[in-house]
């Protein structure tokens, strides 16, 4: 069993950002969960136990590997994401992470620093989902892991890239597209100015709320906290979100329709 002072508080309410928390442990298994969320589902089974789809569950695209919605009576329907690598690692280990603390720094580990920074952005006023639940699941011993999170769903929402790359959408949604394309880059200036770097930001990791036009950003595994806030670095930080977007573009054929809108949002935040 982990110990109290490895992470939060186990079977203590705990705040994070604008929610309450309770951390719990059972063997090998690590979940921080939302309070009022806690009793709805078999949050360890959700993450870890089935391959999904399941729970009447609906497979969905959103950010690397994908995830699934399910019912959850604390949110509406949520979003699950498990955990999966990109790249070439992702060949070898997609679903395995390992850690040299092992479970002395579990705040550190993906799922749990990626809820405590959708909670921070929140507070911000970036658009984000809202997280409802992280779990870590460590093998025996105890320095390679499996990770996932569930947020709640943003309804009705297009992915960026997905309408973009819907011919009949360019046609018909081009001035909402480069609207939504720039808006990006504007959310992604006030990540800078927060001291958030998200490494990769492409139009696959933004969602078009459909009602209200609004954009959300997501997928926020292994993104930078605290990064320098001068001037000049915001400018270097900002070219590789610029340098990221675009080769996203470049690879999709997107360039001739969508390429410097995303840069124009971005660069013109005072």
């Amino acid at each position: 069993m982990l110990k109290p002072e490895d992470a939060f508080p186990l079977d203590t309410d705990v705040t994070i950002g604008a929610h309450i928390y309770r951390a719990v442990s059972k063997g090998r298994l690590y979940l921080l969960v939302r309070s009022d969320c806690l009793e709805q589902a078999d949050w360890g089974a959700l993450f870890f136990d089935r391959p999904y789809p399941f729970f009447n569950g609906s497979p969905v695209l959103s950010g690397r590997g994908g995830g699934f919605t399910c019912e959850c009576s604390c949110g509406g329907r949520c979003f699950v994401r498990p955990f999966r690598r990109g790249g070439l690692w992702g060949k070898f280990v997609s679903k395995n992470y390992f850690t040299l603390s092992g479970r002395k720094d579990l705040r550190s580990l993906r799922p749990i620093a990626e809820l405590e920074l959708l909670e921070f952005l929140a507070l911000k006023d970036i658009p984000v989902p809202t997280p409802i639940a992280a779990g870590v699941l460590f093998s025996r011993t105890g320095f390679v892991y499996r990770a996932a999170l569930a947020t709640t769903l943003i309804p009705d929402a297009k992915n960026l890239l997905l309408w973009a790359k819907d011919t009949n959408a360019q046609e018909r949604d081009m001035d909402k597209l480069s609207a939504s394309s720039e808006a990006a880059g504007h959310e992604a200036a006030r990540l800078l100015r927060n001291g958030v770097f998200h490494r990769d930001l492409h139009p696959g990791n933004v969602l078009v709320s459909r009602e209200e036009d609004r954009i959300f950003l997501i997928d926020f595994d292994g993104a930078s906290k605290d990064v320098e806030q001068t001037k000049s670095d915001r400018k270097k930080f900002s070219i590789r979100l610029i340098a990221r977007w675009n080769r996203s573009l470049r690879k999709h054929g997107l360039m001739d329709a969508l390429g410097g809108c995303f840069e124009k949002g971005i660069l013109n935040v005072d």
